[in-house]
């Protein structure tokens, strides 16, 4: 789904309420920068309204920077390329009548070996945070593809340090809010299955970010000894 999917689903939500004469407008402004805050100079960036006659591009300068100006009020999908990073989609932005919208710095995670996350995990479209102040970090556990209910996930700070706990819901989800910008850890415990960890997911300041789904592995043991875990294939790069 993503982008494109974004963007026809507000299509009819666009056509039901447009009306005649010249429609009030805004403008959009942001920065597009790497997970160590460095900007990315000629990131194309992709802004979508409900309607595809609404589609306009534009790349980012040296200091990672871009506008659009004269935009129609409604919901925006924005979509970030560069070469050697992961896309990024932001959906929704809404634009008000006269708004001169900034917004908050966008990351975007190299590419590692095969396509994988070079810092931390491949992004799922994320959206912007209610407070600027604080960010958030959400994600999914599944097995074999099923959501998984009732998954212990203890938020990790610092060194080794739990600084949270949560439950995944009855869609597998599970998410921490309100998060000083930095660095976390997330630890995921489900009896019969190995325990699985990540590493290096990001809380931004006012962005809650979606990151890939964690998949468990059932116990091939009755003690779940992680000695005794099959190992995976490991992958060549074509």
């Amino acid at each position: 789904m993503g982008f494109g999917w974004w963007v026809a689903a507000h299509s009819a939500l666009f056509l039901a309420s447009s009306c005649l004469g010249q429609a009030p407008v805004g403008s959009m402004r942001g920065v597009v920068h790497d997970l160590l805050g460095l900007p990315i100079a000629g990131a194309r960036v992709t802004l979508a309204g409900v309607g595809q006659e609404n589609i306009r591009d534009t790349r980012s300068d040296s200091r990672g920077t871009f506008t659009f100006l004269d935009l129609p009020t409604g919901p925006y999908a924005l979509d970030l390329e560069s070469p050697g990073f992961h896309r990024t989609v932001i959906a929704p932005i809404s634009v008000s009548p006269g708004e001169h919208k900034l917004l908050p710095p966008l990351p975007m995670d190299i590419e590692g070996p095969c396509g994988h996350g070079g810092w931390s995990d491949t992004y799922l479209p994320y959206r912007l945070g209610s407070d600027d102040a604080a960010g958030g970090i959400f994600g999914i556990v599944l097995d074999q593809g099923q959501v998984m209910k009732d998954v212990h996930v203890s938020l990790i700070c610092g060194s080794d340090y739990e600084c949270g706990s949560t439950k995944t819901d009855a869609l597998g989800r599970f998410g921490f809010k309100n998060l000083a910008p930095g660095v976390y850890g997330v630890r995921v415990l489900r009896r019969g299955f190995y325990p699985e960890e990540r590493i290096e997911w990001r809380a931004h300041e006012g962005l809650d970010l979606t990151y890939t789904p964690i998949n468990l592995e059932r116990c091939v043991d009755r003690g779940c000894d992680p000695k005794k875990r099959p190992r995976k294939p490991i992958r060549i790069c074509e």
